[in-house]
């Protein structure tokens, strides 16, 4: 029986370089043509408030479902190094 494999790519060369989601989306889509992203989880504080992390959420989904991207599992990260006061968006900085 023959097993098929899906070649992905996580989020993590994205941290602290491409903050807004759409960015390393279209990376990984048309820049390397993947479909499959494993998601860390120092890509989204989930310490921020409500209103913002449902905010993100939905600009990921959105990101990705435009690309035909799936997101198939997350990992945790150090969250060590992630610079929120030079994020794009004001409410997160």
């Amino acid at each position: 029986m023959k097993k098929k494999y899906k070649l992905g790519i996580n989020t993590g060369f994205a941290v602290n370089r491409y903050a807004e989601h759409e960015v390393w989306v279209d990376i990984v889509s048309k820049e390397l043509g993947l479909k499959v992203v494993q998601f860390t989880a120092d890509m989204l504080n989930v310490d921020l408030p409500e209103k913002i992390l449902i905010s993100q959420t939905n600009k990921i989904l959105r990101a990705c479902n435009s690309n035909d991207i799936d997101i198939t599992s997350s990992f945790t990260g150090a969250f060590t190094r992630v610079n929120h006061l030079a994020h794009p968006d004001k409410d997160i900085r």
